[in-house]
């Protein structure tokens, strides 16, 4: 009899906050869900991979005549394990997150709300990890800690005008990645 994994995705979780030494309550965008999924399945597959043989010599973009500025297919391929139908449900959620983003970070940022404007800017760093976004992950993570410490505020327009500008060029790359599929 095959061993069947089961496991349970939930929008939120309790965690233990450690610099307030309380429980906190984290709502998480379905980009993070993905992921996590994503990451779960594929450890998964990988200790099943020896007997089961899975996604062998399994190569997604290896046919793509278009080489990606912005977008590395190696972190699309690890996270997809080369799977064409989960690539495309992340491009469509991903499609959805970036308006919400810059909408939430542009008015987050006009109300000086500048704790919500740094989690509205680790949510986007997830993301733009997520679809192999790489630099632009990490200049979010630059966001994110000034944000949430208030630091630097005459900055954020030049980040939140980074995340947008970047953003589009790179869903660009991922229409033309998705059509040469």
């Amino acid at each position: 009899m095959a061993k069947v994994n089961i496991f349970i995705v939930c929008p939120s979780a309790i965690d233990y906050n450690y610099k307030k030494n309380e429980y906190v309550y984290e709502q998480y965008s379905s980009m993070s869900i993905i992921f996590a999924t994503c990451q779960i399945i594929r450890i998964a597959e990988k200790s099943e991979k020896k007997t089961l043989n899975l996604h062998k010599n399994q190569v997604m973009f290896q046919n793509l005549q278009f080489k990606p500025k912005l977008v590395s297919l190696a972190v699309l391929e690890e996270l997809t394990d080369g799977s064409d139908e989960l690539f495309l449900d992340m491009l469509k959620i991903f499609f959805l997150q970036v308006p919400v983003f810059i909408h939430d970070m542009e008015a987050a940022n006009e109300a000086k709300d500048y704790l919500k404007l740094g989690q509205i800017a680790h949510k986007a760093k997830s993301s733009v990890a997520t679809m192999g976004i790489t630099n632009l992950s990490a200049k979010m993570k630059d966001f994110e800690l000034l944000a949430k410490n208030g630091e630097e505020t005459e900055n954020y327009r030049g980040y939140i005008d980074l995340f947008k500008e970047t953003c589009q060029l790179a869903i660009a790359e991922l229409e033309t990645i998705k059509s040469n599929l």
